[in-house]
């Protein structure tokens, strides 16, 4: 399903990722990415020179982020929950996109606490899906999306 995610996910505005680095101001400082998935957002960050590791829980989003970044030295991935990763330097911006809910709410912030440097940045960014047409949000999906809200807060 990993691929098929990747296909189906959307990415992110490049323009974000110009508004975080500026607002980061990392010099050399590298970056981590919590919750990478397949890398939209990652190869974003890596192709502005940004040195970073990218932790990723699941092994075959992690798969299809190694195959997304092949050809980026800048970029390391670890397989790993971001509870159960230890950092083995500072960051300069931990970031995540889409993908902080799932770190655990009682450990997550003290964890990204202990993973910046001095002065770091955190960022955090998601998409939000908007229907132009207010029928079809109201008539049709309301009740799905109803649903599935109901569906992810009784699996927490």
């Amino acid at each position: 399903m990993a691929d098929e995610y990747d296909r189906i996910r959307p990415g992110y505005p490049a323009e974000l990722v110009d508004d975080v680095l500026a607002f980061a101001r990392l010099a050399e400082a590298p970056a981590l990415e919590v919750g990478a998935g397949t890398g939209k957002a990652t190869v974003l960050f890596a192709a502005r020179g940004v040195t970073l590791t990218a932790v990723e829980p699941d092994p075959a989003m992690a798969a299809v982020l190694k195959r997304r970044v092949a050809g980026l030295p800048e970029v390391t991935i670890a397989v790993s929950s971001f509870e159960d990763y230890v950092p083995d330097q500072p960051f300069g911006l931990l970031f995540s996109a889409q993908a902080w809910h799932w770190a655990d709410p009682a450990v997550r912030w003290e964890k990204a606490a202990a993973a910046l440097a001095p002065g770091g940045a955190l960022a955090l960014f998601w998409n939000f899906h908007y229907l132009k047409d207010p029928d079809a949000a109201a008539g049709v999906l309301a009740p799905i999306f109803s649903r599935r809200s109901r569906t992810c807060s009784a699996s927490r």
